[in-house]
């Protein structure tokens, strides 16, 4: 029996939104999911002290985050040394252990105090043997000394590099993933798991067939929140918008520790495979995909559609449909939520194919209007779901390519639940 319960999904929206498609949005995104008013030219002095800060601080942090070099560290305030210059050295250190191979980071230009220095720091790194690209990002407080020196008063991270986790990280490859765990962990099961899922979509889907996916199985609890994780299982990628464009990085996959350790063999699988098939999807998943369309879909491919569920609460099936999710009249999603999902998914494939299903979830975002499209992306700057219009442009698609509306494929979905319970 499949358990969603406590399975997530992240994305880390980045907004890029080009006049020529929202010709009302005059605005420019930060690397931190907002979009601001375009800010007056710096004063040169600020020019100055940015420059400076860049120079003496940002880079050399950069290069010892890169090489594991502590020598390249910038200078440090004495009072940082017993607050922060454990979590920097650890950082340091364990980059070569986890096997970083490039790092990216820059300063994000705001207003800030001038006695202070405060700013914030967003970068990224890359890992060998995956073209992943893991953002962190930190406050940091610079000082300065003298007329032209400045040292680092004080780094905290907003979100933790993976690789500055405190527990010891063992790195295992297996033929479709890179496994970061703890050494006591067994990861030949984990690897089979996102084998399996891989297989499954690859029918479907040739270029996934020879991708290694990113996993991290962070030791505790808390490491695992620290990285982002949420749930049993967290998939997390960097999503943008360049005009009519969507672009959606390569994922990787967090899984809690705890959670696998008391999961049995079965459930184990239906969670991993539910959650990879999110993964290998996000490159063509937009926000535009409804819930019931994305998930759905993951519970097809995992092959536990959690008619337990319904069996134990046949009423559901009156009380839960595909409209309700998509008129947003649900906070969160039951287990019978999946099951509906994951029985229309299942009824479209029979009827139509895996690879038109595939075909109609990719093609979500080529239905939007201008309009639609402005208004999902003032709704991601400000965090808001998009949960209804995305329901409105599945629906206009599934007539489109399936000569169905979404009440005939709710009803066929649990014609489909009830031939099988």
């Amino acid at each position: 029996m499949f358990r969603r319960a406590g399975a997530a999904r992240a994305i880390i929206c980045l907004l890029l939104l080009l006049p020529a498609a929202c010709s009302r949005l005059d605005s420019t995104a930060s690397p931190k999911t907002t979009s601001l008013p375009k800010a007056a030219k710096s004063s040169p002095s600020e020019d100055k002290i940015v420059r400076e800060i860049n120079h003496q601080i940002v880079g050399p942090l950069q290069k010892a985050f890169e090489t594991s070099d502590r020598k390249a560290l910038p200078p440090i305030s004495t009072g940082l040394k017993d607050r922060y210059m454990e979590r920097i050295l650890l950082a340091v250190d364990r980059t070569r252990d986890f096997g970083v191979n490039k790092v990216s980071l820059k300063m994000d230009t705001k207003e800030h105090d001038r006695s202070e220095h405060h700013r914030s720091l967003s970068g990224s790194y890359r890992l060998k043997d995956v073209t992943v690209d893991l953002p962190f990002s930190a406050s940091i407080r610079v000082d300065p000394v003298g007329e032209d020196g400045w040292q680092l008063g004080y780094l905290e991270w907003e979100l933790e590099p993976a690789w500055a986790v405190e527990n010891t990280v063992t790195r295992t490859k297996t033929p479709a993933a890179l496994i970061f765990h703890p050494p006591d962990f067994d990861a030949a099961e984990l690897g089979t798991l996102v084998a399996e899922a891989r297989s499954n979509l690859g029918k479907s889907l040739s270029d996934v067939r020879s991708k290694t996916y990113l996993v991290l199985v962070p030791g505790d609890s808390r490491d695992f929140d620290l990285v982002g994780g949420g749930g049993a299982a967290s998939v997390t990628s960097v999503h943008s918008t360049k005009g009519r464009e969507f672009t959606v990085s390569e994922p990787w996959l967090l899984v809690n520790l705890g959670d696998w350790e008391d999961a049995d063999p079965p459930t184990r699988r239906s969670l991993i495979l539910h959650e990879v098939t999110h993964a290998i999807l996000t490159p063509v998943t937009s926000a535009l995909v409804p819930d019931w369309v994305g998930e759905g879909v993951a519970v097809y491919f995992s092959g536990e559609p959690g008619l337990e569920a319904i069996r134990r609460k046949p009423e559901e099936l009156q009380e839960r449909s595909l409209m309700k999710m998509a008129e947003g009249q649900w906070r969160g999603l039951s287990v019978s939520d999946y099951a509906i999902s994951g029985a229309a998914i299942s009824h479209l494939v029979e009827r139509f194919g895996e690879k038109a299903v595939l075909d109609f979830l990719e093609s979500c975002d080529e239905e939007q209007t201008d309009e639609e499209l402005e208004k999902l992306s003032w709704a991601m700057i400000r965090h808001e779901t998009a949960r209804e219009q995305a329901e409105a442009i599945a629906a206009r698609l599934l007539e489109k390519r399936f000569d169905m509306t979404l009440e005939q494929l709710d009803a066929a979905a649990k014609d489909w639940i009830r031939a099988r319970i």
